[in-house]
């Protein structure tokens, strides 16, 4: 009997270690981008006088997918989650975890980053709400929205012709290569000058939702997907490092080809999702412990980081010494404040996570 789409799938492993992966490769990002020359005028991020400019060509490799990423494992997680809960209830979810940090961030938590950066260069100080680090979480919560009407249908009508042909589109490997396509046409229609730059950008919000809805349709593509993703993994990953390499030397990742950036896109996340559903789709003590931490800790991180490298980067040490020890240290000081958060119910939704009466364990 074939699977319904109120059946799909029980919890993936491997999403959720993505999502970890994800997240923490974004922080590691962050503070690669402090020791950039042009870390201070370009973004507005505390800067080390030594910058380590040989980092930056691995972070060229991730920085064009991993926005994307988050976004597609986003609309995987409302997939699940739609099995699960009502429309009305699905709403309320993502309103406590997704809308409600995102606007408590922007009013308290991004402003120190601001705060920070001011204090550091001597500027006046201003609290200036914003949303910084979590802008995409604003994001998501549109993509939601706009998909509404793609659950209450689903819901309705669990066999509906959206189900039907995404599981058509995943039943052969070489069919789900269609995906590439869509990603492929958006950089060209939309040609960004930047084609990393998503934060306040039309081709940072459709590409976004694009991969949003894709990750939902995958979803409910059900075990097809798995099964092809998995056999492709590694054609898709000679695709991606082919197409990182025609970057790399011939555009020396300056005005790139912004259709085949798209196609390179979707590439690494598909060879991701295909190495991740091989090899990581199982639990363990290490994913239960950093699951429910790695969301909180991406919300804290930044003003951590601005904290940190405004005490460290003064100091008469080496630029790599500093770039270990920020690491480790915003990474330490980030736990240590989501321990202590997750036992004080009132902070908790700020950070992501649901209110306890009783504290986190």
């Amino acid at each position: 009997m074939q699977k319904t789409a109120s059946t799909l799938q029980s919890r993936r492993f491997d999403i959720d270690w993505l999502r970890v992966i994800a997240l923490l490769l974004l922080i590691i990002y962050h503070i690669v981008i402090s020791f950039q020359s042009w870390a201070k005028d370009a973004i507005y991020f505390i800067e080390n006088i030594d910058p380590l400019p040989g980092l930056w060509t691995p972070m060229q490799w991730l920085n064009i997918w991993r926005i994307p990423l988050l976004f597609l494992i986003s609309g995987m997680g409302l997939c699940f989650a739609m099995q699960r809960r009502s429309v009305c209830k699905l709403l309320i979810d993502r309103s406590s975890r997704i809308l409600f940090p995102a606007v408590a961030g922007f009013f308290l938590i991004c402003p120190l980053n601001s705060l920070l950066f001011q204090e550091y260069y001597g500027q006046e100080l201003h609290w200036i709400p914003n949303p910084g680090h979590l802008w995409f979480l604003f994001n998501i919560f549109a993509y939601v929205l706009l998909l509404l009407p793609f659950i209450v249908l689903f819901k309705k009508y669990p066999e509906n012709l959206l189900f039907q042909l995404s599981r058509r589109l995943t039943e052969k490997p070489q069919t789900l290569l269609a995906l590439i396509l869509p990603f492929a046409l958006e950089g060209y229609l939309l040609q960004p000058a930047y084609y990393s730059l998503f934060i306040y950008t039309l081709h940072g919000f459709v590409l976004g939702m694009l991969a949003f809805f894709t990750g939902f349709f995958m979803i409910c593509a059900g075990d097809n997907f798995w099964r092809s993703v998995k056999s492709l993994r590694f054609i898709t990953l000679a695709g991606a490092l082919t197409l990182y390499a025609v970057r790399w030397f011939l555009f020396g990742f300056e005005k790139t080809n912004n259709a085949l950036n798209g196609a390179e896109c979707m590439l690494w996340i598909l060879s991701a999702l295909g190495f991740a559903a091989a090899h990581i789709n199982r639990d363990s003590r290490a994913l239960r412990l950093l699951s429910p931490a790695v969301y909180p800790i991406y919300i804290l991180h930044l003003p951590v980081q601005f904290a940190v490298a405004s005490l460290l980067f003064p100091k008469d040490i080496s630029a790599p010494l500093k770039l270990i020890l920020l690491i480790v240290s915003t990474f330490a000081v980030c736990w240590l404040l989501y321990t202590i958060i997750g036992r004080i119910p009132l902070l908790r939704p700020i950070f992501g996570m649901k209110y306890r009466a009783t504290g986190a364990s």
